[in-house]
């Protein structure tokens, strides 16, 4: 069930969250019923926070929820991004998925990683309209031998075909990354 604190007016009865939506034709208003209808069919990622901001740069805000992961190992940092089409003056149904991102505004990309104990992805995207072009991919492979860690992270550049590797003995992504410096958009509150 989502916050109380949600970009969306809300009262509670003795048995359910529900939004207040007079406006149902305005982006708000159509940012209210798609997060009650998410909420409604248990779709709403438990403690989610969410807000509109428009992410890809077209001048319309989007829907951004952002929640922890429950399951896995590593950072579980996720966020669920329902992008306004404009044309069509709905939001998509289909959300985009991605694990610990950073959004960078100054040029449209985002990146994007996922590693647990025995490797993960990384992903470099930049938004083309209602969409996202990946730029550069990363497999992580990590190699446990009782203690020590040998971990390989193999970077796909896709725009050029080049393929690098690196093998350390700790995960290695490229600065942008932000590796375990995951910063949410939506400030979080201290318990």
């Amino acid at each position: 069930m989502r916050n109380e604190e949600s970009i969306i007016e809300v009262h509670v009865d003795s048995a359910h969250v529900r939004t207040r939506n007079t406006y149902p034709n305005t982006l708000k208003g159509k940012a209210a019923n798609l997060i009650d209808a998410l909420d409604e069919n248990g779709d709403y990622p438990l403690a989610g926070k969410d807000t509109l901001i428009d992410l890809n740069g077209d001048k319309y805000k989007d829907i951004l929820i952002e929640f922890y992961g429950l399951a896995g190992t590593g950072l579980k940092n996720g966020v669920d991004i329902y992008l306004f089409n404009h044309r069509k003056k709905e939001f998509l149904k289909e959300p985009i998925d991605l694990p610990n991102p950073t959004f960078n505004f100054n040029n449209s990309t985002v990146v994007s990683y996922y590693i647990g104990n025995g490797g993960g992805y990384a992903s470099k995207l930049k938004w083309n309209v209602l969409k996202l072009d990946t730029l550069e991919s990363i497999e992580v492979n990590n190699d446990w031998r009782g203690n020590d860690l040998r971990s390989t992270s193999i970077v796909y550049e896709h725009r050029t075909g080049k393929t690098t590797k690196k093998t350390s003995k700790m995960v290695w992504l490229p600065a942008s990354y932000r590796y375990f410096d995951y910063q949410p958009i939506i400030k979080r509150e201290s318990p």
